[in-house]
C-alpha cells in the first residue's frame, strides 16, 4: 500500500493542486480537504481500513508551518483514480454516520406525535428573555399538557415551579435596586443567563426532536396574544408594587 513516504522515495513526475502522478504513470487524485493533517490521517485510515490506498502529501509541510494551510488549500487526501469512485462512497457513509458506534453522543429526544399545534420552543425562549423565564416556562407547560406524555408534563411542571420562584425573587431583587414599572423586564434581563441555561438544558433538544420528528412546518401555537398579556401584566405589577 502506497504512503507519502514511499510516493517520496520513488520520485514524483509532476505535482499539482488535485493529484500526484508516480513513476509507474499511476495517477492519484484529491477525493477530501481538510483543515488539519489529524484529520486528513483519520480520513486516510478510514480509507486504508476499507482497502483503498490512500496518501495525505501535505502533512509535514503543514505542520512544520500551520500558517499555510489556507494559502495551500488545506491538507489533502489522495486516492488512485481507479479507488476514486469507491473512496467517494466510503466518505459519503461516514459523513452520514454509517460508522458511528452504538451509544456515541447524547440520547436523542423524542416527541410523542402531536395531538395539537404547539408553541415554537425556539420562540418561547427569545420571549423569555424579556418577558422573564416563568413565562417560557409557562408556555412549554402548555405544550406539553397538549401534546406531551406524563414524563414530560412532570419534567415541565417542576421547572414552572423552579423558574417561578427564581422569577419571584429577581423581581423582588429588582424592586429593592430601583422600583418603577418596568420592574418585571428589569427582572427578566437579570436573568438572562438562566433563560439560556433553560433553553440549552431543555427546550433546544426539544426544539431539535420537533423538527426531526415533524418537520419545519409542524403545528405551531402564536405566542402574539400570551406575550401581550404577559407585557401587560408585567407593566401593571410594577406599577402596583412601585406605587
Amino acid at each position: 500500500m502506497a504512503t507519502s513516504t514511499d510516493i517520496g522515495s520513488r520520485g514524483l513526475g509532476r505535482m499539482n493542486p488535485t493529484s500526484l502522478h508516480d513513476d509507474d504513470g499511476d495517477d492519484y487524485v484529491r477525493v477530501a480537504t481538510c483543515g488539519t493533517p489529524t484529520e486528513a490521517h483519520l480520513l486516510q485510515g478510514m480509507l486504508q481500513s476499507h482497502g483503498i490506498a490512500a496518501i495525505v502529501p501535505d502533512a509535514n509541510f503543514i505542520q512544520a508551518d500551520t500558517w499555510m494551510t489556507q494559502a495551500v488549500g488545506g491538507v489533502r487526501v489522495l486516492v488512485r483514480r481507479g479507488g476514486m469512485e469507491a473512496a467517494r462512497t466510503v466518505i459519503a457513509d461516514f459523513d452520514a454516520g454509517a460508522f458511528e458506534l452504538d451509544g456515541d453522543g447524547p440520547p436523542p429526544v423524542s416527541v410523542a406525535p402531536l395531538t395539537a399545534p404547539v408553541f415554537s420552543p425556539d420562540r418561547i425562549a427569545l420571549l423569555s428573555l424579556v418577558l422573564t423565564p416563568a413565562f417560557g416556562a409557562m408556555l412549554q407547560w402548555a405544550n406539553s399538557m397538549s401534546s406531551g406524555s406524563p414524563g414530560d408534563r412532570r419534567r415541565d411542571a417542576a421547572w414552572l415551579v423552579f423558574l417561578g420562584v427564581l422569577t419571584a425573587l429577581a423581581v423582588w431583587g429588582a424592586h429593592r435596586i430601583q422600583p418603577g414599572p418596568w420592574v418585571v423586564i428589569r427582572a427578566s434581563w437579570a436573568m438572562s443567563f438562566v433563560t439560556v441555561v433553560w433553553y440549552f438544558v431543555v427546550l433546544q433538544p426539544l426544539s431539535k426532536a420537533l423538527l426531526t420528528s415533524h418537520g419545519r412546518h409542524y403545528p405551531k401555537r402564536p405566542v402574539r396574544v400570551p406575550a401581550l398579556v404577559t407585557l401587560v401584566i408585567a407593566w401593571g405589577l410594577g406599577w402596583a408594587i412601585s406605587g
